[in-house]
């Protein structure tokens, strides 16, 4: 073989390789795009149901079997919750699992909010707290959904790290 020949197949090979790592990367971006599409929505929807938990507490508040520790609790678990989530730098397992623990937390602190409701006769004729709970119940809805569809897109592309 001759430099020129030699030459001509350096950079051809340059190139497909070069070609090759371009697409590898636009794949790993895309990658990230689908898994950051999913969190997003599934962000959105942990966020509303912080903002639900608070809006829950000031009805605690209004009640008459007033319960001041449950209403902090919920306050508390929904901003922390809301913070982690605003806050966060880099999608991992040590996020997912933080957020895991501290939306548990607020689910049963809004399940206890929920049992005085329960309780009480006026709650169910008031319309402003059927739309709450209507509200509440198609957040729940859409988490689990979201949660799906953010699972399955981490399963395909082999993030198990992330799944809740």
């Amino acid at each position: 073989m001759n430099k020129t020949t030699t030459a001509k197949t350096s950079l051809i090979a340059m190139t497909f390789f070069g070609l090759l790592i371009i697409q590898l990367n636009v794949f790993g971006q895309s990658e990230n795009k689908s898994i950051d599409t999913a969190w997003s929505l599934l962000k959105e929807q942990f966020l509303r149901r912080s903002n639900l938990a608070i809006q829950l507490s000031g009805n605690v508040r209004k009640n008459k079997n007033f319960d001041t520790l449950l209403s902090i609790k919920l306050e508390n678990a929904a901003s922390n919750l809301a913070s982690l989530l605003q806050i966060y730098y880099k999608l991992d397992s040590n996020l997912i699992i933080a957020i895991h623990g501290l939306n548990d937390s607020l689910t049963s602190l809004i399940q206890k909010g929920l049992m005085i409701f329960e309780n009480e006769n006026s709650f169910t004729s008031e319309e402003e707290n059927m739309d709450y709970l209507m509200q509440l119940e198609g957040n729940e809805n859409r988490i689990h959904v979201c949660v799906h569809d953010f699972n399955k897109t981490c399963e395909n592309l082999r993030r198990l790290d992330l799944c809740f």
